[in-house]
């Protein structure tokens, strides 16, 4: 089989999803949803450009943040799929991005091809944060897509980590932070090839946010049950999203020799960047593909807002919702529950991920991507279900605060 380098995820074949006959218990991810009664869908809101206002509030802003995800054919262990993020920096930060060396297999996370990362950006009062998701056609090259997409995470999160303002005190660009990742990548030959889309974000004290977006993963910043933004897919084809890529030698030796599909020569400045203005209260969502292929924007919103509402983060008042004073303690350790990883964005974060999961397997949702297949399919009117992948969520909540509690531990 000659290797096609313009990869798309999707068999042509279009085999029927799997649906799980097995029930399970999901513990303290199943145990926030029973706790939980679906509410009326709150109205969405739509950016329909690039917001770039500065933000009008003087106040501190700290992000209380978590990660949940689960790899494909895995069952989603929410007491073991999540990361919290706590409030110390690491006293053994390296000085430089060669020292910070890169994590064995062993040592990742258990979240398949999917990765992420969250870090403090240097000594500034900005985090850096960020997702990947490797392009599984080179598994028919028999290159473990993993290792670019961690990879590329190892190493954003370590330039990120040991950042240097410049004279002017300009922080890092989000592009700039995956250019760099990316140029390491291409240069570790431990990493003999491999694809990955990404979106990387950096947000400061001030509010300021600004996202690098390319290809298929993507994020959504929602505020009081409302969606302020929803990323746009880069797509150059039906799944085929933009990807950055590496090939080896041999792969460049054998397509000149056969020819084949397109290569995808996708690079960091192809990505969309945006800014936006966060304000105490708000809620981001980054996630890989197995979270929008398999919820809508709406059913992201629902999630939030429930949580959001039934755990007292967010109060309606007679002239809208607005976020309450519960906000900061539910964002603390311990905040819902007595277990002090019990936190509002672990919940958000597993509740998300429990959600895409469920979809993935079952066959008869009218799933975002099962909707994509008839449009780009017409040939399959009748295809319904989820589509099963790698999940990857990551969750920041904006709270009002000048106490140093977004100063973080670089990790994964």
């Amino acid at each position: 089989m000659i290797p096609r380098f313009a990869f798309s995820r999707f068999k042509q074949s279009l085999p029927k999803p799997i649906r799980n006959q097995n029930s399970w218990a999901l513990g303290f991810g199943a145990s926030l949803l029973a706790n939980t009664s679906p509410s009326p869908a709150p109205k969405s809101t739509f950016a329909t450009s690039t917001p770039s206002v500065a933000p009008t509030s003087e106040h501190h802003l700290t992000y209380r943040i978590a990660a949940s995800y689960s790899a494909k054919g895995d069952r989603l262990n929410p007491n073991r799929n999540v990361y919290h993020f706590g409030n110390l920096v690491s006293s053994q930060r390296p000085d430089t991005l060669e020292e910070s060396g890169r994590r064995s297999r062993e040592d990742r996370p258990a979240s398949g091809e999917d990765s992420f990362f969250v870090t403090q950006l240097g000594i500034t009062d900005s985090i850096a944060l960020g997702v990947a998701d490797g392009v599984g056609g080179y598994n028919d090259l028999g290159v473990d897509p993993a290792d670019f997409a961690h990879g590329l995470c190892e190493y954003m999160r370590s330039f990120a980590s040991i950042y240097a303002e410049d004279g002017a005190g300009s922080p890092a660009k989000a592009r700039s932070i995956l250019q760099v990742g990316y140029d390491n990548v291409i240069k570790d030959e431990s990493i003999p090839a491999g694809g990955s889309t990404a979106v990387v974000a950096v947000a400061g004290s001030d509010g300021r946010l600004e996202v690098a977006n390319l290809g298929d993963s993507g994020f959504l910043h929602v505020r009081h049950s409302a969606i302020r933004y929803y990323s746009t897919h880069q797509t150059k084809g039906f799944n085929t999203p933009y990807q950055l890529s590496k090939r080896s030698p041999a792969m460049l030796r054998q397509h000149a020799i056969f020819g084949g599909g397109t290569p995808i020569d996708d690079h960091p400045k192809d990505a969309d960047v945006t800014t936006h203005e966060l304000r105490h209260g708000d809620v981001l969502v980054f996630a890989t593909d197995g979270v929008w292929d398999n919820l809508s924007s709406q059913d992201t919103l629902d999630i939030i807002s429930r949580h959001m509402k039934n755990f007292g983060a967010w109060t309606d008042k007679g002239n809208g919702v607005e976020t309450s004073g519960r906000l900061r303690y539910l964002t603390e350790k311990g905040g819902i529950g007595k277990n002090d990883e019990n936190t509002l964005q672990a919940a958000l974060a597993i509740a998300m991920v429990d959600a895409a999961k469920r979809v993935s397997e079952d066959e008869r949702r009218d799933s975002p991507f099962a909707k994509e297949v008839r449009k780009h399919y017409p040939n399959e009117p009748n295809f319904t279900g989820g589509k099963k992948d790698d999940i990857c969520v990551v969750v920041a909540i904006a709270v009002e605060g000048a106490d140093g509690s977004m100063k973080l531990r670089a990790k994964l």
